[in-house]
């Protein structure tokens, strides 16, 4: 392997560091659910949903900036300087944290943990969101083809109008002439 884009890692001492010696541009994340976990160890049980949902902006906010304002106005809070110990870590895990940050929602849900990647169920969930993403694409495309075939016959019928006030075969074998050039032209169209 040459090389890694980004690895998150579960806090183990010194694998942030030896990746970064191994693969120097490698983007080196905490996994958020680990963090959440270490910051949980100082939480009584009985307030343990209270601060979840009080760390919950930290990890889904927008930029590194409105995380680090729902980190102080968490540690402001009464459950903050109750749990001193759970902002602690979080301040001394923000510099492997805030990297998660400068990803789109989409692509945090792919490496805001260790096993992102590594579990069936995500790997099926990214094929999903890419087959979307085709299908999308190829509707696109297929209502710009029939918009220009439109176009196309539109502009057709400029080229050679059809009078309006038959007069005779000759009207006639000018509109049969008429509708198979149009029908050669659609068929052209959609071959393409």
């Amino acid at each position: 392997m040459r090389d890694v884009l980004i690895v998150c890692c579960d806090g183990l001492t010194g694998l942030p560091e030896a990746i970064e010696a191994t693969w120097s541009r490698t983007l080196v994340q905490t996994c958020t659910v680990h963090l959440i976990r270490a910051s949980m160890r100082f939480v009584s049980y009985t307030d343990r949903k209270a601060v979840v949902a009080m760390l919950k902006p930290i990890d889904t906010a927008a930029t590194e900036d409105a995380a680090l304002a729902a980190l102080a106005e968490f540690a402001d809070s009464e459950l903050g300087k109750k749990y001193s110990a759970t902002v602690a870590t979080w301040e001394h895990a923000w510099a492997r944290f805030t990297p998660f940050l400068a990803f789109s929602p989409a692509l945090r849900k792919l490496i805001y943990m260790t096993s992102g990647l590594g579990t069936p169920d995500a790997i099926d969930e990214v094929k999903q969101r890419i087959t979307h993403l085709e299908q999308q694409s190829t509707d696109l495309r297929m209502q710009l083809e029939e918009r220009d075939q439109e176009l196309a016959a539109s502009r057709a019928g400029e080229l050679w109008p059809i009078s309006t006030p038959h007069n005779g075969p000759a009207d006639t074998r000018r509109q049969t002439l008429w509708n198979q050039t149009r029908r050669a032209l659609t068929d052209l169209r959609s071959r393409r």
